[in-house]
């Protein structure tokens, strides 16, 4: 009996002790930032796995928070660096009004054109100055009801060319969302325009026989519909083309600043629709086929956080 019970204590303290161990190592890797092993658990009493169960969602939901700081520091450092050059465009620019309009009080008629020009530009430079100063940066005050429906719709008629077909999909009862309406019209509008240079001929993310894929008519498809983001309600937009899609290597980096496969591009446009939906407390999500399409799914809160 007194071996039997000697026996069934070290048993019993292995089964505790190695669930334990294993436990305590996960520990120090979630500290060091390090992924969670993938090899079979010690063995253990079932409540252990509801404890490793627990450790990978919290790890999940560290790196997903830590590659969210970065991305806002990233985006944070970009925005100081638009406030600088936003400050040293406008030094300039009120002399030179100044300038152009007294050289308007004497100017012969063909000069005062010229002047007027000057004057035009400058204007335009000076918005284009203060646009950039606050690009994505939410605007002071509360949010606003925005009928989402109404937004894609007057979006859709100034943005996408006559050879793209577009469908609206709007679900008759789709309720109003809180949200500051001009940010979200601009992360809206950087999706749309994505989507038509996805559907041109030649667009962007082509290998090998882009124009014979983008040889064909383009289509886009924008659904809204209510759903039920656990247990709050939000609203569902989802955005797909029949483009050329994004490559699969490229995927998991389109959100990341700076990075683009435009010629032209900043790789500034996603990265701020993303940040402009999490500010509204949403999410969004792609999924995308070589050669078939891209489809980007938006999830916004019928009351922000």
């Amino acid at each position: 009996m007194a071996l039997g019970t000697v026996r069934l204590a070290g048993h019993l303290s292995r089964q505790l002790s190695r669930p334990i161990d294993e436990l305590i190592a996960w520990t120090g890797r979630l500290k060091r930032g390090e992924p969670l092993p993938d090899e079979p658990p010690a063995k253990g009493a079932p409540e252990f796995d509801v404890l490793r169960n627990a450790f990978r969602t919290m790890a999940a939901d560290l790196a997903t928070a830590r590659a969210r700081e970065v991305e806002a520091a990233q985006l944070r450092a970009f925005r100081d660096l638009a406030r600088q050059v936003a400050h040293e465009l406008k030094n300039p620019l009120t002399p030179l009004r100044f300038a152009a309009s007294r050289l308007a009080q004497e100017a012969r008629p063909d000069q005062r054109e010229l002047l007027e020009i000057i004057n035009g530009e400058s204007e335009r430079i000076e918005m284009m100055a203060r646009d950039f100063a606050t690009l994505g940066r939410l605007p002071e005050g509360p949010p606003s009801p925005v009928d989402l429906g109404e937004l894609v719709e007057t979006l859709v008629k100034g943005t996408v060319p006559p050879q793209i077909a577009v469908r609206i999909e709007r679900a008759p009862d789709l309720p109003m969302v809180r949200a500051h309406y001009e940010p979200l019209r601009r992360a809206l509008h950087n999706l749309v325009l994505n989507s038509c240079d996805a559907c041109e001929p030649g667009g962007a993310g082509t290998e090998g026989s882009g124009d014979a894929v983008g040889a064909r008519r383009g289509e886009i498809t924008i659904s809204l519909r209510a759903v039920a983001n656990g247990a709050a309600p939000a609203v569902e937009v989802v955005i797909r083309d029949t483009g050329v899609g994004i490559p699969r290597g490229q995927l998991s980096r389109i959100f990341e600043p700076y990075f683009t496969t435009k010629a032209k591009g900043t790789g500034l446009g996603l990265a701020l629709v993303r940040q402009t939906i999490h500010d509204h407390g949403g999410s969004i999500g792609v999924a995308s086929e070589p050669g078939r399409g891209t489809t980007f799914t938006i999830t916004l809160p019928l009351a922000p956080a």
